[in-house]
């Protein structure tokens, strides 16, 4: 995988094959990652890091992943990925880091810096150039990258193939093993035989280095011969989302259940962003047939202007209503909104599922100074404020959200 020979020389390094030196790509992260500089200042807890401070650790994790990429024979994408992965895994630390006392005794914690940490990278690693499978695979391992803990344990039953959609488990299970010898705590053994067992489990799944839904595409290829290729990607989608909600156990019964609709579903596509990350402007170009349902045109309608947020709540109702009447009348439909929050987009995605349509969440990654500078040209720009908030609460969405997941690039 060549380099872009634009880019800082260790990242250029990690990306080219080469070995870089760990403080040094966080250096040449930090431009796009401003969150890099207050890992030196970000504590940890000494039961389980002795090493020290967030920095410290990221550095050893670092040169733990490159390591194990040699050892492993990584290459390519891959070891990118696990190296970038590595010096971004506790990105999200500083964020949430604070103290706690139960039993008297304090304790510092990182509640969610997974999930923070990704929704941090995800607006602002396309600025690096990266490329797409490259920043795919390491936001992934950001959320997903403690699969030794008690949360990603429980949320790992691997009968469901939904975790293993998420995040390759093989990377995975290479990041956690850097993530863990790059730390002093006195149970490393213990945490390093959970980790074989996560392996374990995830061969006999059968979605070790291989697609869990490989079995269920094929099988459904034979049942629709002679159908679309729209239909075949329906039916697909609808089986997946069935199976990881526990509705259907084979393609059989998604073909039996799809029948009637996936000739003629209508597409149900949101949008999600920050105001000023162009959400807008892919939708007037990407409109065709689709009706879209805009809340800053309710806004404008409900309450006298585009940036009035006193309405929201009847704004949402009346968007939504709109949108059930273009659904109900098979209409395409697209929601122009920022819908931050995943709960948010959940409610709207299930809705267009009950009304047979197949759904598709376009995320729009654009960095606070580009959205700013946008936000400054638009007809209503939303106040400075607001803007800032939007960025603390976005959710990046996941790839299990809706039938498909994609991040919009111009």
């Amino acid at each position: 995988m060549k380099a872009n020979p634009k880019l800082p020389p260790a990242l250029a390094e990690a990306l080219g094959g080469g070995t870089p030196d760990p403080g040094a790509l966080l250096d040449a992260l930090a431009p796009a990652l401003p969150l890099i500089g207050r890992m030196a200042e970000t504590p940890q807890e000494p039961e389980w890091h002795g090493e020290g401070d967030v920095r410290t650790h990221t550095e050893m994790v670092i040169a733990e992943a490159i390591r194990l990429a040699a050892d492993h024979g990584l290459s390519g994408e891959r070891r990118a990925a696990l190296i970038i992965g590595a010096a971004l895994h506790d990105i999200g630390k500083p964020l949430v880091t604070r103290e706690e006392s139960a039993d008297g005794r304090t304790r510092i914690t990182s509640p969610r810096h997974a999930a923070r940490g990704r929704s941090y990278a995800a607006p602002r690693l396309p600025a690096l150039g990266l490329p797409l499978a490259v920043e795919g695979a390491a936001l992934s391992a950001i959320k997903r990258h403690s699969p030794s803990g008690k949360a990603f344990r429980k949320d790992y039953p691997l009968r469901n193939p939904r975790p293993a959609r998420c995040a390759d488990p093989a990377l995975i299970y290479l990041l956690e093993t850097a993530d863990l010898r790059g730390r002093i705590c006195a149970d490393l053994p213990k945490k390093l035989e959970r980790l074989e067992y996560f392996r374990l489990a995830a061969e006999d799944a059968g979605v070790w280095d291989r697609d869990p839904y490989a079995d269920w595409a094929a099988r459904l290829a034979d049942l629709l011969a002679g159908e679309p290729a729209s239909a075949h990607a329906y039916a697909l989608a609808e089986a997946i989302r069935m199976h990881e909600a526990g509705e259907i156990e084979s393609p059989e019964e998604a073909a039996a259940i799809t029948h009637a609709r996936r000739a003629k579903a209508p597409r149900f596509t949101l949008t999600c962003g920050t105001s000023g990350s162009g959400k807008s402007t892919w939708v007037r170009d990407h409109a065709a047939d689709a009706e879209v349902v805009s809340m800053d045109a309710w806004r404008e309608k409900l309450g006298g202007r585009r940036g009035n947020q006193s309405e929201n709540g009847r704004v949402f109702q009346a968007a939504r209503e709109q949108l059930k009447a273009a659904l109900r009348g098979g209409r395409d439909a697209i929601w122009d909104a920022t819908s931050l929050r995943a709960d948010g987009r959940g409610a709207l995605v299930a809705l267009a599922h009950a009304y047979g349509a197949t759904s598709t969440i376009v995320a729009f990654p654009s960095a606070p100074d580009e959205a700013r500078r946008r936000n400054r040209t638009r007809r209503d720009p939303v106040p400075q404020s607001i803007l800032d908030r939007q960025f603390e609460t976005l959710e990046w969405p996941e790839i299990t959200e809706a039938h498909r997941v994609e991040s919009y690039r111009p």
